[in-house]
């Protein structure tokens, strides 16, 4: 709890997750396993609620308060380099800064893998609900964000700037730009993105601006086995006018084609429940009555982002600070 205030490197628990060279060819890589920070933090640079830069591995921890910062700012990390993984992780934080801002990191470099962020998200350049900036290093799989977004350029609701890979992943949250402005991912350039979706409402007031991509920048890059909802997004084009790769606008679906499985089931999407599209269960639906959701979001139980008290009229939650006041109603049990 409370609040930290620096310039680079500043974190609720920890400015500088590192890992060590001996000169060699060994490496130790710090840890963050099992750890929490309700604190709020203000920076400039390198500037996250639980690290402001993490080299490590990131694991089981979350973040809930607000973060502000100016560049590479994120609910939990502000900078995640190609040293480590971040595995089950969430964020609620409230995040604002300028460039490279994300719902969960700021800018990454390596592997983000069943994570999420459910705060709101604002910035100037390379915004995301998700991660502002993936580099080619870096890959996000199974992951989604809930959050709202709002940007100038680069915007996306689950990465502002994708040049490298995203996978099975999804975000619903409402995105809000000028130019290259998407509802998954603001700008695609030379990577790939496979089996994702997005529901949100999309705005922007640039030629780049699309239901799912804002602009495919690079004709290397590539997008598979990808839908987004017409009718929640607005938009009936997939990308905007200027990109270099031709976009598949028959991926647009209505909320009903969006709530049945066949349709991702004939898209190569692995369920639980079938094999013939693998054996990893990573998808699962209610038909008719939502999109589908990441597997593991079933067993997914959080801490309580709240100061303390069970919800109950006889226990009431216990709010602090502000970024507890913006997590009521996030979750089901709420």
């Amino acid at each position: 709890n409370g609040s930290v205030l620096g310039d680079r490197h500043v974190g609720g628990l920890t400015g500088y997750n590192k890992y060590l060279y001996d000169g060699v060819e060994e490496r130790s890589w710090g840890s963050i396993s099992n750890c929490h920070s309700r604190a709020d933090v203000t920076g400039a640079d390198y500037v996250g609620g639980l690290a402001g830069t993490n080299s490590g591995n990131m694991i089981d921890s979350y973040s809930t308060g607000t973060v502000r910062g100016t560049e590479n700012v994120g609910g939990l990390a502000g900078y995640h380099s190609g040293y480590g993984d971040a595995t089950r992780c969430y964020s609620i934080s409230v995040v604002t800064g300028e460039h490279r801002v994300g719902g969960l990191v700021g800018q990454d470099y390596g592997p983000i893998n069943a994570c999420c962020s459910t705060g709101v998200v604002s910035g100037e350049y390379s915004v995301g609900g998700l991660v502002g900036v993936i580099n080619p290093s870096g890959n996000v799989s199974q992951c989604f964000s809930t959050g709202a977004v709002d940007g100038s350029t680069h915007v996306g609701g689950l990465v502002g700037q994708n040049t490298g890979n995203v996978t099975n992943s999804y975000s619903t949250g409402s995105v809000v730009g000028v130019e290259y402005v998407g509802g998954l991912t603001g700008d695609n350039s030379a990577q790939s993105i496979s089996k994702c979706y997005s529901t949100g409402p999309v705005t922007g007031f640039g030629w780049n601006v699309g239901g799912f991509l804002g602009i495919q920048q690079h004709t290397l890059g590539s997008v598979t086995g990808c839908f987004w909802d017409v009718e929640t997004s607005g938009l009936p084009y997939m990308c905007g006018k200027d990109s270099y790769l031709k976009c598949d606008d028959t991926s647009g679906l209505t909320t009903a084609e969006m709530q049945t499985a066949g349709t991702f089931l004939d898209a190569g999407w692995d369920f639980v429940e079938e094999t013939a599209n693998g054996r990893e269960d990573i998808w699962w639906v209610v038909e008719g009555q939502d999109y589908p959701r990441l597997a593991w979001e079933r067993q997914l139980e959080m801490a309580s982002p709240y100061g303390g008290g069970t919800g109950e009229p006889n226990d009431p939650y216990l709010i602090y600070t502000s970024g507890q006041l913006n997590t009521n109603g996030l979750r089901e049990q709420d």
